[in-house]
């Protein structure tokens, strides 16, 4: 049970992530990015095997993120590339989770999960 409340907790956040992006300029890869994780999550939910592209999807965000960090500047923290790589890392952090987890074998009543 406590698998499907992240799962739903995690798919509003990234399409709420998805949202704010419109107005960035490089809104469409945002977007793509934070979608993302919501389509790997509800295949997961229809209990489709998700292992592989949730795995390929967080080394790439992982790649990205590390790629963005070098180039920020010793006041990182009010750059817009430091709040996009924590992003990367969350959706990293997400994907990884949900390729470690066996969501073939949950069940509605499983509340060990």
């Amino acid at each position: 049970m406590l698998v499907r409340i992240l799962k739903v907790f995690f798919i509003l956040l990234f399409l709420f992530a998805t949202a704010v992006q419109y107005n960035d300029p490089d809104a469409w890869l945002w977007m793509a990015i934070y979608l993302f994780p919501v389509i790997i999550t509800l295949l997961a939910f229809w209990r489709i095997p998700v292992r592989l592209p949730a795995i390929v999807g967080g080394l790439t965000g992982l790649i990205y993120a590390i790629w963005i960090f070098p180039g920020l500047p010793p006041d990182f923290i009010n750059h817009e590339e430091f709040r996009e790589a924590g992003g990367l890392m969350i959706v990293t952090l997400w994907l990884f989770y949900m390729a470690t987890v066996d969501h073939s074998q949950q069940t509605d009543s499983d509340a060990s999960q």
